[in-house]
């Protein structure tokens, strides 16, 4: 069975016999919008980044889950050094062409209101950034997230930075995308992407085990009429 017949397998996995017929067709139109947005996902977005160790070795710095645009590699290339102590970089694989977006940085603080001030004083904008609430959702969510953004430009590229603060976890992150200058329009569509996968904590169990578990069997067939309650 072809890897797109798993992942329709698994978001059809919760239909059940003894449902109507237009339950069944609603479902089956959810789940053709979920493997459309799962497709779009493996068209233009790598693998999940692995979150560099604790320094006792057991277990990640934090449970969190991104996938990154196509072309960026899953290991930091500082995973003991942290830039500035704060960013642990994911820069992109060797390529002909290169790939727009450059690198993309993680930093992971705790509810410390200076965080946001750290992470945006550690870029010099040429220009003042636009600065404005980022809202991401996607049919795979439960509920949509949302980031505080920052765009500009240092002279020499185009950044991205999105923060993130959590309720239940206490925790807060920044998820940095640097690209070419003057591939913006390229690349915006990507860090969309990438940021609808986005998980902390029990969130990054659970798209996790939507962006890569295994998934059940469908039913073969839709529920004869006879059987509507």
């Amino acid at each position: 069975m072809s890897s797109r017949s798993l992942v329709l397998a698994g978001v059809l996995s919760g239909l059940l016999f003894g449902c109507t017929v237009a339950d069944y067709e609603s479902k089956m139109l959810q789940s053709q919008i979920r493997l459309q947005k799962l497709d779009e996902y493996a068209a233009s977005l790598d693998q999940a980044l692995q979150i560099p160790p604790r320094d006792d070795k057991k277990g990640p710095i934090a449970k969190l889950y991104l996938r990154p645009p196509k072309g960026i590699s899953q290991l930091a290339s500082n995973p003991n050094d942290p830039r500035l102590r704060l960013f642990y970089t994911y820069p992109a694989r060797q390529g002909n062409p290169p790939p727009a977006i450059q690198a993309v940085e993680l930093a992971i603080g705790h509810m410390d209101k200076d965080f946001p001030k750290e992470v945006v004083a550690a870029f010099t904008p040429s220009a003042e950034p636009k600065r404005y609430p980022r809202n991401v959702q996607s049919p795979l969510r439960d509920k949509p997230i949302t980031f505080q953004t920052f765009d500009f430009s240092d002279g020499q590229f185009f950044y991205s930075v999105n923060l993130w603060r959590g309720d239940e976890d206490r925790a807060q992150v920044a998820i940095v995308y640097r690209a070419q200058l003057g591939q913006r329009p390229m690349v915006e569509r990507q860090i969309a992407l990438s940021l609808e996968t986005f998980g902390f904590g029990k969130e990054a169990d659970r798209m996790f085990q939507i962006l890569q578990a295994v998934p059940l069997m469908p039913p073969l067939h839709p529920p004869h009429p006879t059987t509507q309650p």
